[in-house]
């Protein structure tokens, strides 16, 4: 299963002056959105991941954050668990967040801050509160059910150098969330989410997420950058992986919560 995804946009015919052209009704039939969205969902990532991750931060005023972790990722059947150690700077040194991402059923979430010295484990409703004080939420290091949400393929639109399929998703089960609707550019050849944004129930932009670059890693498509931006607050965060290496073998130990207080690997 793909990880660690943008996440959401539900606009116009027309975004970022680049025309979306509409499903064709010919022959050649575009897979449905369904089947796109679990190509997404399912596309070979790798048994396992490791990356170095820098978080920027930059408030609408205020001074700009840094964040730097080590991320660690590993599939099993119906389950993918990360794991993310915290490195810099100093008031988030030693922390670190592990959730076991489920097919069909709730994410788990667990934090370990150094200051408390104790694991807790995160509520359900922690999925979308803000990822240790940027414009990303928990979220969108899991990513998103696609079972979650009702999907329509409503076109399709070249994105800087990607032609994407365009899909309208619609919550099931709305209720204590803070979008209405999103909208997703899906690169065909990468089943890559390449932007998102999401809007609430008036039609009202929230929250935009687009990657800038994807590189070819061990012949898995990898997005390393990419950025968020809070339309209500102004603020926006990039998120830079690099060192990127796939099936290591990360062991089985490092995905458990009693494990949270150890830190990062050695490099």
């Amino acid at each position: 299963m793909t990880r660690v995804s943008l996440q959401a946009v539900f606009g116009a015919a027309l975004a970022f002056g680049v025309a979306l052209h509409p499903v064709s009704s010919r022959a050649d039939t575009p897979p449905s959105a369904a089947a796109i969205m679990d190509g997404v969902e399912n596309r070979d990532d790798g048994k396992d991941m490791i990356a170095k991750v820098t978080l920027e931060i930059t408030p609408k005023q205020g001074t700009k954050r840094l964040r730097q972790f080590v991320m660690m990722r590993k599939e099993y059947e119906n389950v993918t668990k990360m794991v993310t150690f915290f490195l810099a700077p100093t008031d988030v040194l030693g922390a670190a967040f592990l959730v076991f991402d489920r097919k069909g059923a709730d994410d788990l979430r667990w934090l370990y801050l150094p200051s408390i010295g104790q694991v807790r484990q995160m509520s359900a409703e922690s999925n979308r509160q803000s990822f240790f004080g940027s414009d990303f939420v928990y979220e969108d290091l899991s990513n998103r059910d696609p079972d979650q949400d009702e999907h329509k393929l409503v076109g399709s639109q070249k994105v800087d150098e990607w032609d994407c399929w365009v899909i309208d998703s619609t919550p099931k089960k709305p209720r204590g969330l803070d979008f209405a609707k999103y909208r997703s550019w899906i690169w065909k050849t990468g089943n890559l989410i390449v932007r998102q944004e999401y809007y609430d129930g008036a039609g009202k932009p929230l929250r935009r997420g687009q990657v800038q670059s994807v590189k070819q890693i061990q012949g898995i498509w990898t997005w390393h950058q990419g950025t968020v931006d809070n339309l209500k607050t102004g603020s926006k965060s990039k998120m830079e992986i690099s060192d990127v290496k796939y099936n290591t073998n990360v062991p089985d130990e490092r995905f458990a919560d009693s494990q949270l207080a150890r830190g990062a690997p050695k490099p």
